[in-house]
């Protein structure tokens, strides 16, 4: 059976310019800002998600991935530079971006707020490990401790890219996250970019430990999200939405 393409996953969105919503946005930044004429708010995208049970739903049957050039110790002005920098090596991938703000030590005196930018980026289903190899390539690249794959019709795993004790990770393991979903987003960039202070818990569902959503390391996401690339017939971006439930979901 073929893979359901991006077209059938979003209604209102063409596959072939998804994919090359880079090229688009970069030949055409400059068009695109110049007009004066006033957009009206978008309207947010939203894919729907096939129940768990179903054998082959939706999700299911991407090729996808997660990653950010951000590092804790640089500033926001390195930082966003870095975020530029890793959206031209995605050019050749369809992708969402992902903005959000993480608060360590959520509840305490001196709460610290942390701005994160990534990608959630998108592969062919059939590009035998091309995507799993290029998010290697660019987390090492950018020094970042892990990235996260989800192959067609597989579960999400989490590469390590250095040795991390604190998940007890070797350099080059991967350790299996589950039936990736998007709820999950916050998660995903935890352990993406935070060093554990325990070991990793062995199921994705308690690393939610608190009340507020506050997960193991004591902090939390105040919004997390991810958000259409600009293109030259849609210079405004776009809030997605995953709907479990096949219902539209206001913004």
């Amino acid at each position: 059976m073929s893979a359901p393409t991006l077209a059938s996953l979003f209604p209102r969105m063409n596959r072939r310019r998804f994919l090359s919503s880079a090229a688009a946005t970069t030949a055409y930044a400059g068009v695109a800002a110049a007009r004066d004429q006033v957009e009206p708010e978008p309207l947010p995208e939203v894919v729907r998600i096939g129940a768990p049970e179903r054998p082959r739903n939706d999700i299911e049957s991407w090729n996808l991935g997660l990653i950010t050039a951000y590092r804790p110790e640089l500033t926001p002005a390195e930082n966003e530079a870095r975020n530029q920098e890793l959206r031209t090596d995605l050019v050749h991938f369809g992708r969402f971006h992902v903005r959000g703000r993480y608060i360590e030590t959520y509840g305490l005196a001196n709460p610290r707020p942390i701005d994160v930018k990534g990608y959630f980026v998108i592969g062919n289903s059939d590009d035998s490990g091309n995507l799993k190899g290029a998010l290697r390539k660019w987390g090492r690249k950018y020094e970042q401790d892990a990235v996260i794959h989800k192959g067609y019709y597989r579960d999400a795993e989490l590469h390590a890219l250095k040795k991390l004790p604190d998940l007890a990770m070797s350099d080059k393991e991967k350790k299996g996250l589950g039936r990736f979903h998007p709820n999950h987003l916050g998660l995903y960039f935890t352990l993406m970019m935070s060093r554990a202070a325990s070991l990793l818990p062995t199921r994705v569902e308690e690393l939610h430990l608190g009340p507020n959503d506050v997960d193991w390391l004591g902090g939390r996401w105040q919004d997390i999200g991810m958000w259409t690339p600009q293109r030259f017939f849609c210079p405004c971006e776009r809030r997605v939405y995953f709907d479990d439930t096949g219902n539209r979901r206001d913004a």
